[in-house]
């Protein structure tokens, strides 16, 4: 008889939960994951805004001429081994890139080996996250040509040239 009633009451719960739908029981969709359409305001125009003017000022006058040289930031640190000479002014010239390195006490001794290898400037640029030790100051191509030779000749194998604001006295090959 016990085996009766419960089989009759499972019978009953299962026609129960299966007509719970029909009276209102019924699961609510889930409406936190969806954004709110309602405060979405599509027909919002931005120009009919009363707002002033806004004007943007040019850069700093640049060369014409194309360059793969990253522009500098004005945070850019740049640090020379010649003394300062104010009065030669900068031109668009050319550089030889040595190397780029990543850390600074790598960049400030290939630096170092670098002075003691040229009888040139040599310039430890901090841009982005590397350190790029150049040399010379250019003001022609065939001039970086010749310290490119020269810095290849000295086991910088992978020298390349790259435009560069340089001193307008230059040097010469011969200085190397």
């Amino acid at each position: 008889m016990s085996r009766s009633i419960l089989i009759l009451c499972c019978c009953i719960l299962l026609l129960m939960s299966c007509s719970l739908s029909q009276f209102g029981w019924q699961v609510e969709p889930d409406t936190e994951s969806k954004p709110d359409d309602k405060g979405l305001v599509e027909d919002f125009d931005p120009l009919t805004l009363k707002d002033e003017e806004i004007t943007v000022e040019p850069l700093p006058e640049q060369s014409e001429s194309a360059s793969d040289e990253p522009v500098l930031a004005e945070n850019t640190a740049t640090v020379s081994s010649a003394p300062d000479m104010e009065t030669e002014e900068e031109v668009l010239g050319w550089r030889v890139q040595l190397m780029a390195v990543s850390d600074e006490q790598g960049a400030r001794q290939a630096k170092q080996r670098a002075m003691m290898r040229f009888n040139d400037n040599v310039y430890m640029i901090l841009d982005g996250p590397s350190y790029k030790i150049r040399i010379g100051d250019c003001v022609t191509y065939e001039a970086a040509r010749a310290v490119q030779s020269k810095a290849i000749e000295k086991g910088y194998t992978d020298a390349w040239i790259v435009r560069s604001k340089v001193s307008s006295g230059g040097n010469s090959p011969d200085s190397l």
